[in-house]
């Protein structure tokens, strides 16, 4: 940024006159009382690292992620549908772990790049991985995506709501305190 000294000026007035500015900002930024809406006058509301006003309520949420070795990325926009956890076996054995833990987002929300690997573990339900580093990287469900939460750059506010196929869950893994489900759950 550069700045101009104006003329007739001294430049001891203007180098005061800046670091003023600069204290004020500073100032501003620490203070304790409620941040406030230059155009509306209303208290910023908390949305996630950021603060909304009346003009930012039309902003969407976007979150990154990927896979292990950055081959394959996703963009999503907007929240989850629902976030879970699955207990069933063929996620224990496609994932290595005793449970997946997932964010639901429409289709039309989710932006997926890179070469990956296709397997239709059961009718109509895709799971892509990376040809690469062999991750999970999404579940394909008629006009919904499953995301795995672990392969967010940003996890916060991906917290589960329920966890599903409880039947299978193993014995030393401690419920959470949310919906249980023994099967999948009705939508």
């Amino acid at each position: 940024m550069r700045f101009y000294r104006p003329v007739g000026v001294a430049s001891e007035k203007v180098v005061f006159a800046l670091q003023e500015w600069t204290d004020s900002c500073r100032s501003f930024r620490t203070q304790k009382r409620p941040k406030i809406c230059f155009l509306c006058g209303k208290p910023l509301e908390p949305f996630f690292r950021f603060e909304r006003c009346c003009l930012m309520r039309t902003v969407t949420l976007e979150r990154l992620g990927g896979c292990a070795c950055d081959a394959l990325r996703f963009i999503v926009r907007g929240e989850a549908l629902r976030v879970g956890i699955c207990h069933c076996l063929v996620c224990q054995k496609a994932h290595g772990a005793p449970y997946f833990a997932f964010a639901v987002f429409p289709r039309a929300a989710v932006s997926l790049s890179g070469p990956h690997v296709r397997w239709e573990s059961s009718l109509n339900y895709h799971r892509l991985y990376c040809a690469a580093c062999g991750s999970r990287f999404a579940n394909l469900v008629g006009d919904e995506v499953e995301l795995p939460v672990a392969s967010f750059a940003e996890a916060a506010g991906l917290v589960p709501q329920y966890e599903n196929w409880t039947i299978r869950r193993l014995p030393w893994v401690t419920p959470l305190a949310v919906r249980q489900f023994e099967r999948d759950p009705e939508k």
